[in-house]
């Protein structure tokens, strides 16, 4: 679905939802924000950036941890890992019907993986985190699919770092705890390879 279209076709695309505006199918910028987990806290709801009288309550997440990694991978969301009482290695999604479905565990259990929320390749990146120490590996998941382990590291064990994709194989490591703290890598997970970026 592209713009140009009118009518029905201006509904849902695969790509986002898109509104007629001026006979023209344009993108319509969601305001919406799921807000899941926290610490000894286990409410989820859904608010709206831009009406603050709009709640939309949902299903209690699972477990209180904290320090998990989210994001919306296509339209579903999925979050993973955390801390509750111990480093957690799964991993859930929401259904339309508003209840937490259970996915494929990750391969290592961590909290405070790199934060920014990074899809790539339709799944959800997980780099670095806390497991009674630093670490270095890197997972992908998706919805209905086995956590996938990278064969890439980063080259130092951190958590707590930002991370943002670079481009459709290669995102960046900011920061972080471990190692230099101002440093940023970028990763490409096509190649396995990665390049210091500046400090």
């Amino acid at each position: 679905c592209s713009t140009g279209y009118t009518g029905a076709k201006c509904t849902q695309c695969k790509s986002g939802y898109f509104k007629e505006q001026s006979g023209q199918c344009t993108e319509e910028i969601s305001t919406k924000v799921l807000v899941a987990t926290g610490l000894h806290v286990r409410n989820t709801e859904i608010i709206d950036l831009a009406d603050a009288s709009f709640r939309c309550t949902v299903n209690q997440f699972p477990t209180n941890v904290y320090g998990a990694t989210g994001g919306l991978v296509g339209n579903t969301p999925i979050i993973c890992g955390g801390s509750s009482g111990g480093y957690q290695k799964s991993c859930y999604s929401l259904t339309e019907n508003g209840a937490w479905k259970h996915e494929s565990d990750l391969n290592t259990a961590r909290h405070d993986a790199a934060t920014g929320s990074v899809i790539m390749n339709n799944r959800l990146l997980l780099a670095g985190g806390y497991n009674n120490g630093h670490l270095d590996t890197i997972e992908v998941v998706a919805p209905n699919a086995r956590s996938k382990t990278l064969p890439i590291r980063l080259p130092v064990a951190k958590r707590e770092a930002c991370i943002a994709a670079w481009d459709t194989n290669t995102f960046i490591i900011i920061g972080g705890l471990g190692g230099n703290q101002r440093s940023t890598y970028f990763i490409n997970m096509v190649n396995n390879t990665f390049t210091s970026g500046p400090n």
